[in-house]
């Protein structure tokens, strides 16, 4: 098993998930690191045009 995840997060509003100071986004990569029971890396990227 991999003991590494990559995770993409495509969102319209980066900035409501990352939080402030990034608080959220920590939270959620222990979150799905304890899930997963591996090292999570997340990635968060901007939609520029949502419809």
């Amino acid at each position: 098993p991999a003991k590494k995840a990559r995770v993409t997060i495509h969102t319209a509003r980066p900035g409501v998930v990352i939080g402030k100071k990034g608080a959220d986004i920590e939270k959620l990569r222990r979150e799905v690191a304890a899930m997963t029971s591996s090292e999570v890396h997340l990635n968060i990227v901007e939609i520029r045009k949502p419809e």
